[in-house]
């Protein structure tokens, strides 16, 4: 199990555009399973987004080549 915590500022990227693309993203890698997914703001500072995915993963996998990739989805939506 591997639990990936995004924290975005919303007036950069919409949250809902993020998850499109980060399940997206998901789809396409074959030993990674969508288990949960949560999104919300924080309390104090609404404009701050946490959004939160439970993965399983099974087989081998490379940790900082999955990390990149979900970098450049968060990237690529930024610009």
């Amino acid at each position: 199990m591997l639990d990936l915590r995004v924290v975005l500022r919303e007036d950069i990227i919409r949250v809902d555009d993020l998850m499109l693309r980060l399940l997206e993203f998901l789809k396409q890698i074959n030993n990674v399973s969508l288990v949960s997914i949560e999104a919300r703001s924080r309390a104090r500072d609404s404009s701050v987004v946490l959004v939160s995915l439970r993965l399983k993963i099974e087989g081998e996998w490379d940790e900082s080549a999955f990390q990149e990739a979900v970098r450049r989805v968060v990237a690529d939506l930024a610009h």
